[in-house]
């Protein structure tokens, strides 16, 4: 199942609860993920909002989602898990690049 398409609009970010995930990039490049937790979908929180790379389930999965309204919400609301979540980001992004 695709999950999301490089180049679309980034609206959802979703967290791995199981299975596996496979992202990939047209520059190259390919990452397995299959640890719950990890985040897939990462560029709905940088500008300009738009997927870098595509990810699709390599095996039965569960994510959940959640869309940029509801996101921008809760961090408003609860500022400690906003920095756990910049947290988080940061070393998905260094951990692929």
């Amino acid at each position: 199942m695709t999950i999301c398409q490089e180049g679309a609009s980034a609206e959802r970010l979703y967290v791995l609860e199981q299975g596996e995930v496979s992202i990939g990039s047209k520059k190259g490049g390919q990452v397995d993920i299959d640890t719950p937790g990890r985040i897939v979908g990462w560029s709905f929180l940088v500008p300009p909002f738009l997927y870098t790379a595509s990810a699709v389930t390599t095996a039965p999965s569960k994510l959940f989602v959640i869309r940029s309204p509801d996101f921008y919400y809760v961090i408003h609301k609860e500022p400690q898990m906003g920095m756990k979540v910049i947290n988080n980001l940061a070393q998905v992004i260094a951990s692929r690049l």
